[in-house]
């Protein structure tokens, strides 16, 4: 889902008595246009360049990339009728086969990805099941992973303003517990069909708004997990998500940090000047 068509939830709450007084809550729909490396169109024409420039040296991610591979293919093989019915799955895999047959070796854009397996017709979850298990992890020069970053200064003003007025808010809550520094902000990104994806793109964002940003790792699968170490599969049962840990090995271990001292999640929770909530896949 693109970044203009998510919603997003601004939950502002002053933490402490429960008074009206003490909480706001801020709605912004429609998806703000956020100068970002995975929509650079929404960088205003003054910074465009500064933009590109700053997305190229911390190595943000433009967009996902994916490849054919046996391992994959293996995986997604091993999933029942996960294109609709056996005889649906079985002719899919069969058109999957033949298209990594003409593309060895060739990582494909998310754009030209999609395009490729458009004939296949799939509907958005059996294509959803694809992108995950065929998407290639975006390294930068150190190996670590790279995700989709925003340049905040390079939004138009009322983008700006929007985004640091509400940091302030935060910051002059009457609960505030530490006023000596920035505000703290705990971002959720739970709403979104992958929690992970889009971590990187609010921290920098709210950071760049002058908050300390903080991610909370909630999910349906971190709920429910009695065993941390299945949290993977668990993400597949729940949220339909297929290797998210292999693409997002740093947060994925930061959330089984989470799962494993789950009064980490309490603490955080007790320490937020505020609480960012984001829209998405299952608002």
């Amino acid at each position: 889902m693109t970044r203009q068509n998510r919603l997003l939830l601004l939950c502002l709450l002053a933490l402490g008595p429960l008074s009206a007084a003490g909480k706001q809550l801020w709605l912004i729909g429609g998806g703000e246009p956020v100068c970002s490396s995975e929509e650079p169109e929404f960088c205003i024409p003054a910074k465009r360049a500064q933009a590109q420039a700053y997305f190229a040296r911390i190595q943000a991610l433009h967009e996902k990339q994916f490849r054919f591979s046996q391992q994959a293919r293996k995986q997604l093989a091993s999933i029942q009728a996960w294109a609709g019915d056996a005889a649906r799955t079985d002719s899919t895999i069969k058109q999957l086969d033949a298209l990594a047959a003409n593309n060895s070796g060739k990582t494909f854009a998310a754009h030209d990805w999609h395009a490729l397996l458009e004939p296949l017709a799939l509907g958005d979850e059996p294509l959803g099941l694809v992108d995950d298990i065929f998407q290639v992890r975006a390294l930068r020069r150190d190996g670590s992973t790279q995700e989709y970053q925003t340049f905040l200064d390079g939004s138009a003003d009322y983008v700006q303003a929007t985004f640091r007025d509400f940091v302030a808010s935060a910051a002059a809550g009457p609960q505030r517990k530490d006023k000596s520094g920035k505000p703290r902000l705990v971002i959720l990104t739970a709403s979104s069909n992958d929690a992970f994806e889009y971590v990187s793109y609010y921290l920098s964002l709210f950071e760049a708004a002058g908050a300390e940003a903080l991610w909370l790792p909630l999910e349906p699968a971190l709920i429910r997990a009695t065993d941390c170490a299945r949290l993977d599969d668990l993400r597949f049962e729940w949220n339909g998500v297929h290797s998210r840990a292999a693409n997002h090995p740093e947060w994925a271990k930061a959330q089984g940090d989470f799962c494993e001292h789950p009064e980490k999640m309490r603490s955080l929770v007790d320490s937020a000047d505020g609480f960012f909530v984001n829209g998405g896949d299952q608002s």
